[in-house]
């Protein structure tokens, strides 16, 4: 038996509906990074995922399925839709470490004091201090691989009593701090493990430094000094502290433009770049002029309603495009 017709028959999620829903929940949340948990997926995560759509929005989907789609391929479709906002919504919504992990990815490598071990050495692939043990400029070392307790590297970052960042916006997570701050954070990390970590002990660490002082756990060492290796990546990011809230904005900003894509139908996604002008439109999509405003009536009626006064609405737009175009490459 198909899904659409365990759903007609039933009235409800059946076996075949649930597996349908798993596969596409599996196939989602890898698309989306902040997702990812530190340790990588495991089979149990995504089974949380879809107990948790469940339990959110089974009702109401399962209404709209039985409601509107006429086949497999139209249940496909709308489940699939509703599995991809709602991923959305519960990525900003709880993936603090998420947002984290992101922007370390982007952060770690722009900064030179920090560096992956190179192939062939113990940890290859991990990060580490570039001139450490393990560093590429470094001597080799067969236990340079960090293999401690992650928490104590947490508690040797709160010491430095390194505080979030201030934050005006509402609608906006805020960075975990400037980037000067993050930078000198990372290298009592680091001088901490003594060795290589990977990017899930990284994020561990530093989220670790940033909860207990609101607890009033630690005594703060404001004395503490980067060290000589460091010093210069401090100094550097003190003179770009907006660097690091710029970076804040750019998961949700993707995620914003994944859906706006998904929202927009293929051909909405084809005039995206020329909505501007209804004759562009009429060429692109091959109809006539009525159909073009049509179209393009029903693409601004998307872009009005997920993105009419967003703050970072040019950016997801540009977002949007560039997946367009790396999608046509």
């Amino acid at each position: 038996m198909s899904a659409h017709k365990e759903l007609r028959r039933y009235g409800g999620f059946g076996p075949q509906c649930l597996g349908l829903l798993t596969r596409l929940m599996r196939r989602e949340a890898r698309g989306l990074p902040v997702l990812k948990p530190p340790g990588g997926w495991a089979e149990h995560a995504f089974d949380d995922l879809v107990q948790e759509f469940f339990a959110a929005k089974g009702k109401a989907v399962t209404r709209m399925l039985y409601a509107q789609a006429g086949d497999d391929d139209q249940l496909g479709a709308l489940l699939c839709r509703s599995v991809q906002n709602w991923l959305i919504d519960w990525a900003r919504a709880t993936t603090d470490p998420g947002a984290l992990r992101h922007r370390l990815e982007k952060i770690l490598p722009s900064l030179p004091h920090f560096a992956r071990v190179p192939d062939g050495q113990p940890g290859a692939g991990r990060w580490t201090l570039a001139d450490g043990p393990d560093g590429p400029d470094g001597p080799d070392a067969p236990d340079g691989v960090f293999v401690g307790d992650v928490e104590d590297l947490a508690k040797a970052g709160r010491t430095l009593g390194v505080m979030p960042g201030a934050w005006s916006s509402e609608t906006r997570r805020a960075p975990v701090t400037d980037k000067a701050s993050l930078v000198r954070l990372l290298g009592r990390i680091f001088d901490a493990a003594g060795g290589s970590l990977e990017l899930g002990q990284i994020v561990y660490a530093v989220q670790g430094s940033f909860h207990a002082q609101f607890a009033g756990e630690v005594v703060f060492d404001h004395r503490a000094e980067p060290s000589g290796r460091l010093a210069a990546a401090v100094g550097a990011a003190e003179t770009g502290q907006s660097g690091l809230a710029t970076q804040e904005s750019e998961t949700r900003i993707a995620l914003m433009a994944r859906r706006l894509l998904d929202s927009l139908g293929d051909d909405g996604v084809r005039i995206l770049d020329v909505m501007a002008d209804p004759v562009q439109v009429a060429a692109r999509l091959g109809v006539g002029r009525s159909q073009a405003y049509a179209k393009r009536g029903a693409a601004t009626a998307v872009l009005a309603e997920l993105i009419g006064d967003d703050p970072d609405r040019a950016a997801i737009l540009a977002e949007a495009r560039s997946i367009v175009d790396g999608r046509a490459r």
